[in-house]
């Protein structure tokens, strides 16, 4: 190698270093505790100018090669795209150094820079000289990495100026910092030169995820080996065909607060979980002896056993429900359900799954109108198939109400609202059950008899039973349910309107009485009423 290599600043500095250390040692009393270790390569002194010489050209930024980077003291140690930590001992030896001796390599440093490398390796890959903080205060893997002793003392030190060795003391980005502080940042870095997120030290990647990169677990393994694993925080903490956002992790966890967050029980080395019943429904809790959730998301009705945390694979249609459900309506999902197909097996809209609601309707909203209405207004129940719009209203009758031929439920999941059975189910009651009526319905003819409302005298004299599909002259005029007037007892004065008959209630037109608009809500109500109102 040229002369002017092996004899560079870096290493002649390194060297002068270690004869200044020698020469201590032989002074017991002027330098009793200093010993040549104590002055072992640093990174940024001494190791970092020879990598940057010989190494940065080929490992260097996201498409380094091997998957190995010596852009930066953490890059330097981390592993390659294998896994191998460069700077720790393998079986075969240290692979930072085993490398040199390769045939592309070993050429590539003098036998001083290589010394160099060696010392640095063999005294535990130091940042700095050590002066105010040990060795592998900046190595995650170190029992003295600065996150470790941090959290073995409480944080103190970070959140309180007057702890021993506060970190504001000395450090820019500390959380409580002197604002008096005026260190040179070449002695005491900003603690943002490597917390680069914008919360800084406080961020949720500094102690859960990946810096930056990701903030929930798992940690860099080859950082953190022995770190939290993985589990399911991909799938709830990011988007999928299922579901379009990620959840927050107070869904699962006690939520943190942003101007406090080492307080309480955060960040005491407990993992809490408490699950939001707004999502998760009102039973919603977790088993920690089998790392299974029971919550609306997870629900047991599905074809397998509950999800267990780290355990099973991703969800997909038909692990939690079956589409339909069991006992559901077997009409066309996208009928009832916006966001999905006909026939449910794929979902159209994510924004509307897995988002702790039923969504029903066209628009959502589970008002009645988006499923039976006939109209696209949500707040419009009323179908137009059959006979609903004679029976919404007509010039006869105010709108009938819809409990007289179906039970309307309180709540849309209400049991027996959407069930497994097909067509409309009538149950009669309110006005169709007035007066000791005892009606039924045809489902095969889809004809009603016996109702008080389509006249059962005038049915029994003439076999008229109303069809629900087919129009009937007449229906909707007087005569129609009953004879103008009525048979006896009711007397036989066609003078309907008058004031001690029924009044207001009908006027007299060339073609006979028809039923005002004060009558309207009077006619067809379950009772007779007679006289003036």
């Amino acid at each position: 190698m040229p002369s002017q290599v092996r004899d560079s600043p870096d290493v002649a500095l390194y060297a002068r270093r270690l004869l200044v250390a020698a020469l201590c040692a032989c002074c017991a009393s002027a330098c009793a505790v200093q010993t040549p270790s104590s002055v072992a390569p640093q990174f940024a002194a001494d190791v970092q100018p020879i990598l940057q010489a010989r190494c940065v050209r080929c490992h260097s930024g996201a498409a380094a090669k091997g998957g190995w980077s010596a852009d930066s003291y953490l890059s330097t140690i981390a592993c390659d795209k294998q896994g191998t930590a460069q700077t720790l001992a393998a079986d075969a030896g240290v692979p930072l150094l085993n490398v040199l001796g390769s045939k592309d390599h070993k050429d590539l440093l003098t036998p001083d820079e290589r010394a160099v490398l060696e010392d640095w390796v063999q005294a535990g890959t130091p940042s700095r000289d050590g002066e105010m903080h040990p060795v592998g205060w900046l190595d995650p893997r170190s029992p003295n990495f600065h996150g470790t002793q941090l959290r073995k003392e409480g944080f103190a030190r970070m959140l309180e100026l007057s702890a021993p060795g506060a970190c504001g003391k000395c450090h820019h980005g500390a959380p409580v910092r002197d604002p008096k502080l005026q260190v040179s940042p070449d002695r005491a870095p900003d603690c943002t030169s490597c917390h680069r997120e914008p919360q800084g030290v406080l961020a949720c990647g500094t102690c859960h995820g990946d810096g930056a990169a990701r903030a929930y677990p798992p940690r860099d393994p080859c950082f953190f080996p022995n770190g939290p694993k993985a589990g399911a925080h991909a799938a709830h903490l990011s988007a999928s065909k299922l579901r379009a956002g990620h959840l927050e992790c107070s869904t699962c966890h006690p939520k943190v607060d942003e101007l406090e967050v080492i307080s309480g029980t955060h960040a005491d080395g407990t993992v809490q979980v408490e699950i939001d019943k707004t999502l998760g429904g009102p039973d919603a809790h977790y088993d920690a002896a089998t790392g299974s959730c029971t919550v609306a998301c997870h629900t047991h009705k599905g074809h397998r056993e509950q999800p267990r945390w780290g355990k099973d694979k991703g969800l997909t249609c038909n692990d939690c429900h079956t589409a339909p459900p069991a006992n559901h309506y077997m009409g066309a999902c996208s009928k009832c359900h916006p966001g999905v197909n006909d026939t449910g097996t794929q979902i159209l809209d994510n924004t509307l799954h897995i988002n702790g609601r039923v969504d029903l309707g066209r628009d959502g909203s589970r008002r009645c109108g988006m499923c039976h209405g006939g109209s696209d207004d949500p707040a419009d129940p009323w179908p137009s198939s059959g006979a609903h719009p004679a029976h919404r209203g007509s010039s006869v009758s105010a709108p009938i109400a819809c409990t007289s031929c179906h039970v309307v439920p309180m709540s849309v999941l209400d049991k027996g609202h959407i069930d497994h059975t097909a067509g409309p189910e009538i149950t009669f009651g309110g006005l169709a059950l007035a007066r000791g009526a005892k009606p039924s319905f045809d489902a095969a003819t889809k004809t009603c008899s016996d109702v008080p409302c389509h006249g059962a005298q005038l049915a029994a004299a003439t076999g008229y039973a109303p069809s629900w599909h087919e129009a009937s002259p007449g229906a909707a005029r007087c005569g129609s349910c009953h004879t103008v007037p009525p048979p006896a007892p009711h007397t036989a004065d066609t003078g309907c309107q008058a004031i001690i008959c029924h009044g207001s209630e009908i006027a007299q037109w060339p073609d006979g009485p028809r039923i005002s608009a004060a009558g309207l809500g009077r006619h067809i109500n379950g009772k007779i009423d007679v006289g003036a109102p």
